[in-house]
């Protein structure tokens, strides 16, 4: 077990939109009435709730799915298996159904690399 770094605000936008992730930090259950425009532009809130710790997951989730594309494109793991990853898949600068952060990110550093069968989330 590889326990990875909390991805940067730097790396989150490889790929993730700036507005979407300064959002992301920014949206807590106790002020999103405050944000209902943003809500409904990042498509957050009802099939993508937002919780305490929101932002941290996203980070966690990010940089396991970063560290496992540097392993093997380091040669340093055959396989890199993210539980984490498959919680969190969106678009670019929104949220798609039940899950806030992509899973498979082509903009996170050596992703592109890594052929398919070898990544799973």
């Amino acid at each position: 077990v590889y326990r990875p770094h909390l991805s940067t605000q730097e790396e989150l936008c490889k790929f993730h939109t700036e507005d979407y992730v300064d959002f992301l930090q920014r949206i807590t259950p106790q002020n999103m009435k405050d944000h209902s425009a943003q809500l409904s532009r990042f498509n957050v809130g009802e099939d993508c709730p937002v919780y305490d710790g929101l932002y941290e997951f996203c980070q966690i989730s990010a940089g396991g799915s970063i560290a496992g594309a540097v392993k093997i494109n380091h040669n340093e793991s055959d396989i890199a298996i993210n539980w984490a990853g498959r919680l969190a898949p969106c678009q670019k600068g929104r949220g798609l159904g039940l899950l806030l952060h992509q899973r498979h990110c082509p903009g996170h550093p050596g992703a592109s690399q890594i052929p398919r069968p070898r990544v799973v989330h």
